[in-house]
């Protein structure tokens, strides 16, 4: 049987996992195609132009899914 009180612990661990993920998981992703992107620079462009182009769906994906783990947290 599980107690009331562990299960907003349990909740909050997960949450704190899934934010570490992401936490990790976002900025590889941007890294990776910032570096690999050509005519791209970081000193003078956003990340978010890396939504631009041909492989722009990479980095919406990269968005959507470094987001997606918090929306669990909403009342």
């Amino acid at each position: 049987m599980t107690s009331v009180a562990e299960t907003p612990l349990r909740r909050a661990r997960f949450l704190l996992g899934c934010g570490t993920v992401a936490g990790l998981l976002f900025p590889v992703l941007s890294f990776g195609q910032a570096f690999t992107r050509s005519g791209f620079d970081l000193r003078r462009h956003a990340v978010s132009s890396l939504t631009l182009g041909d492989l722009g769906w990479l980095q919406v994906i990269a968005f959507v899914g470094t987001r997606a783990p918090r929306w669990p947290d909403r009342h």
